[in-house]
């Protein structure tokens, strides 16, 4: 097979790799699409994967099953979560759907390849109808983390919602969030983001590049916001979230990042202030995220790219720039 690889240092590669094999438990897909997240371009930019990638989001069809294989079945159209629970019988956060939850979870990557392999219980069945590329959105971190964080966050119509950091999932969360009826206002430095996130429902938008982005919060929700996102994995604008939320907001975090100092008494006890963490989504939500695309959230309008996976470094090169939303690769079928 042929896969993309990571070389680090902003280069990539189209490689020759063997045909995977599945272990027990385990199947093989031959992709139809994937898609380029964020959280990739860490390894993009550094080190790199040692003969990989860190694709996460996917669609394929089932190629190959490993023993004990009873979930899936050659031939099915399915969508991957990046997060696979042990899904054995006496776990009780895989019994109720909650992957992420599992104490034995994994988590599968190299997923921009023409195989892939990864655990039975990852799979999630595409209906007929959906399109390739909107499935990925389905099953993968474009629907599910803006998802999870809404359902973590409640009832947000008529609320006001500032977004940190405008790459795809910001760009997912202003989208749900709209849909939902917020009213949102997004933040970020790259121009063509910022018009994204106005063609996905931002109410309002700040180049922080030129203008203090909490203080033009403030003027705009006049006092502060009820809730703002962390998107961008940046322990600046995480601080600045604390910062552009009134007293008894709520920041809400899904941009991983390194240690942020907070004050306990400042950032928290004073302002009433409650902070959330929201990680991926679980995987008992795929059917309630299946119904809110039914019920008519426009997933197509966050994909920018779709290109041939093998010229994957375009659509990287896209991300590193800010030229981008969601980046769909797209893989030859037989």
């Amino acid at each position: 097979m042929q896969h993309v690889v990571l070389n680090g240092g902003s280069q990539v590669s189209i490689e020759s790799a063997p045909d995977p094999t599945p272990d027990p438990g385990e199947v093989v897909l031959r992709m139809r699409c994937s898609a380029l997240c964020g959280s990739e371009m860490k390894d993009y930019y550094r080190k790199g994967v040692a003969n990989s990638n860190d694709g996460h989001e996917a669609v394929g069809v089932v190629e190959t099953i490993g023993p004990d294989v009873t979930r899936v079945a050659v031939g099915d159209r399915v969508g991957i979560s990046a997060v696979a629970g042990c899904g054995r019988r006496d776990c009780e956060p895989c019994n109720h759907g909650q992957s992420t939850w599992c104490s034995d979870f994994q988590i599968f990557t190299g997923a921009h390849a023409e195989l892939f392999k990864t655990s039975e219980t990852a799979c999630l069945q595409v209906p007929e109808h959906i399109f390739d590329d909107i499935a990925v959105l389905l099953t993968g971190d474009g629907l599910g983390v803006p998802y999870h964080t809404g359902q973590k966050l409640g009832d947000t119509s008529n609320r006001t919602i500032a977004i940190f950091g405008a790459g795809p999932v910001g760009l997912s969360n202003i989208m749900v969030q709209h849909f939902y009826g917020a009213r949102v206002i997004a933040i970020d430095i790259s121009e063509y983001r910022l018009e994204q996130a106005r063609l996905l429902g931002a109410d309002t938008l700040i180049d922080a590049r030129n203008a203090d982005a909490v203080a033009k919060v403030h003027e705009w929700s006049s006092g502060g916001v009820d809730i703002a996102i962390e998107c961008a994995g940046n322990p600046k604008t995480l601080k600045q979230c604390f910062d552009a939320v009134r007293p008894n907001g709520i920041v809400m975090i899904n941009g991983e990042q390194s240690a942020v100092e907070l004050s306990p008494s400042e950032d928290f006890i004073r302002r009433d202030i409650t902070a959330i963490g929201s990680w991926y989504y679980q995987i008992g939500e795929y059917p309630s995220m299946l119904k809110l695309y039914q019920d008519g959230l426009p997933l197509e309008d966050l994909i920018s790219h779709r290109m041939p996976f093998t010229d994957a470094a375009e659509g990287f090169a896209l991300m590193a720039k800010g030229e981008s939303a969601k980046v769909i690769l797209e893989y030859p079928q037989s």
